[in-house]
């Protein structure tokens, strides 16, 4: 990552906006009424150097939700505290959203020095030094500047160079993603959104998707610190130029991805970390501002495995959305009080599920608890395990726990070295199971082929289709479960049925020649299984198995109507039908009557049998040839 975004953080009137002018001489409050009112109320950007792009924050209590935008994607902080105020309520909210959100870098700038004298700083910079104890900024770089008369911005801006110098990495999921801060339109281009890339990387041209939406568009060019650029990598701030989009289609907190990837949902689950200052406990049904990435939805909060969490305290919830948002596992979120406004906690996606699951839920809390361990190879061997004879790819599980493909591809084949899990199929293209879930299924898989054989004695066993349809197996997974039951000589395997050695059939063959001999004798009338069973003298059910029988070797067709036709008398039909064709352009059903000489009530069945296998096709009353 060649690219930091830097982000300030502070309450109102503590200089921010004046101190990225002084180091970037860029004026960020853009809006007419930041301007009348000296106030900044959205979020502004400027660029420090090549490298570096600092997104201002307003810092007044009714502009948090903008300020959540702001430092969702940001690598440093500038934590600004006015010298003459000293630490006010936003500066204690905003360095909990910065905690939330994992902000792990920064500087404390005490601005406004210019207005003081320098014990009432030294009083303030140890006041600055006792909030940020225990937080991400203890220990940080303390700055004291004046935007106005320019003290200490030199040797901040000397910092910054250094911090911009640095190697920043992010996590990289492995797809292009981009939550949107910005939508406009321009003229003569169309629709441009901007933001920071949190994952992957895209060039002009690529085909990405709007999340919620779905909206699907092309990227017509990019934009990196005002000059077109062919690419935008992971932690650059870039300008998208979409095709086809209005701006009521794309707007804050929509997301831009790479299409398939991410999914729009309105149910998740997560760790909520309630905050020592929140007024009071969270309850079960609460309404709440849930922030995420660079949008905000209200939404109810159901609490897992307990009825409360406490000030301080944390535990499982499930968030029920009043609207689809984009989110994935690994995300951080913030939630604040839907009235009065306050920031009271926040947390980590651990799984999206879209389903509401019961509070009490003990196998949920199991599998919630171990993807909150962070350790990859318990929850892979789980996720496995839980996903069944469908087995888990890399892709899946790479977003289940929201690393890239090939982290996730790698972890996996560890295991399969560690014979943990097994892998069907090639690497990255491979499917992963859990051993002990295949020997369940495969036990099962045999079970049901023993029961089935036991029961249809003269059956020539149960059909593939069939069987799979009893099963939770994947295509591959049954492919080679079957083989293995194979070569362990517990199966016998054809292209369409599956029995087991040792079958008694015993007497079958003779039954075969009568039931045969049936058939044939009436020739076209085609007789029903009821019929057929009157004829040889056994009851339907066995008749049954023996034509069904018949039918997988091909010797019976079964017309509509459950009539039963030798196949000799197949060949016969199309024989008479094609010679018919020669010296005729339609067939009624009386011509065929004729050529068959059997009644309506069997040349009806007859015909749709030749319509079914498309040697004829109906046209009124009548058939012509294909």
């Amino acid at each position: 990552m060649s690219h930091v975004v830097i982000g300030t953080a502070g309450h109102i009137d503590h200089g921010k906006t004046a101190l990225v002018k002084a180091l970037t001489g860029t004026d960020t409050d853009r809006l007419p009424e930041e301007k009348k009112r000296g106030v900044t109320i959205d979020i502004g950007f400027a660029f420090l150097g090549e490298k570096a792009t600092i997104i201002d924050v307003p810092g007044h209590e009714r502009f948090i939700k903008n300020m959540v935008t702001g430092v969702s994607s940001i690598s440093y902080v500038l934590f600004v505290v006015a010298a003459d105020d000293g630490v006010m309520p936003q500066t204690q909210e905003h360095l909990d959203i910065l905690s939330l959100l994992n902000v792990k870098e920064g500087a404390i700038v005490i601005n406004k020095t210019d207005l003081v004298k320098p014990d009432w700083i030294n009083m303030v910079e140890e006041d600055v030094k006792k909030l940020v104890s225990g937080s991400f900024l203890e220990g940080s770089p303390v700055f004291r500047t004046s935007a106005l008369s320019g003290e200490g911005i030199e040797k901040l801006g000397d910092h910054l160079k250094s911090v911009i110098s640095e190697k920043w990495e992010r996590e990289d999921r492995g797809y292009f993603r981009l939550p949107v801060d910005r939508s406009f339109s321009v003229k003569g281009f169309g629709t441009v959104v901007t933001g920071t890339v949190i994952s992957g990387s895209v060039k002009k041209g690529d085909s990405v998707e709007v999340i919620p939406g779905g909206f699907e568009s092309k990227v017509r060019g990019i934009q990196k610190h005002n000059e077109e650029a062919g690419e935008a990598l992971i932690g650059e701030r870039a300008a998208l130029n979409l095709s086809g989009l209005s701006t009521d289609e794309v707007v804050r907190g929509s997301h831009i991805a790479a299409k398939g990837y991410l999914n729009p949902a309105t149910i998740f689950e997560g760790r909520i970390n309630l905050l020592k200052s929140a007024p009071k406990a969270l309850s079960n049904r609460n309404r709440v501002r849930l922030h995420l990435g660079t949008g905000e939805v209200m939404s109810r909060i159901s609490i897992l495995g307990s009825d409360v969490i406490e000030p301080g305290e944390s535990g499982f919830v499930q968030f029920f959305l009043e609207k689809e948002a984009a989110v994935a596992v690994g995300d951080k979120f913030i939630v604040r009080r839907y009235s009065p406004s306050l920031t009271i906690g926040g947390g980590r996606i651990l799984q999206v599920s879209n389903v509401s699951i019961k509070r009490n839920n003990s196998d949920i809390l199991n599998i919630l608890k171990v993807i909150d361990d962070d350790d990859y190879s318990v929850t892979a061997e789980m996720l496995a395990q839980n996903e069944g004879g469908q087995g888990i790819t890399p892709e899946e599980f790479g977003i289940k726990l929201g690393i890239s493909e090939v982290q996730a591809s790698s972890l996996l084949n560890e295991l399969t070295s560690a014979e943990k899990l097994i892998r069907f199929g090639e690497d990255r293209s491979g499917t992963f199971y859990s051993p002990d879930t295949l020997e369940k299924l495969k036990k099962e898989l045999f079970g049901i082929v023993e029961s089935f054989v036991r029961d249809n004695p003269l059956s020539t066993g149960i059909k593939r289709a069939e069987l799979k349809g009893k099963l939770d197996l994947s295509n591959q997974a049954f492919d080679i479960l079957v083989s293995q039951l194979e070569k362990e000589g517990k199966l016998i395997a054809t292209a369409e049925t599956l029995s087991i050695p040792g079958s008694d059939l015993s007497g079958v063959d003779s039954e075969f020649g009568d039931l045969e001999e049936a058939l044939l004798s009436e020739g076209f009338n085609a007789p029903t299984g009821a019929e057929l069973s009157a004829k040889i003298g056994r009851d339907e059910k066995e008749t049954h198995q023996l034509i069904k029988r018949m039918i997988g070797e091909g010797k019976v067709v079964r017309l509509d109507g459950d009539f039963f036709l030798h196949s000799d008398f197949i060949d016969e039909l199309k024989l008479k039908v094609e010679k018919h064709f020669e010296g005729h352009e339609e067939l009624s059903v009386a011509e065929l009557k004729n050529l068959t000489g059997v009644s309506r009530k069997f040349a009806i069945p007859l015909l749709l049998y030749l319509d079914d296998n498309e040697i004829t096709r109906r046209e009124g009353n009548v058939r012509k040839k294909i």
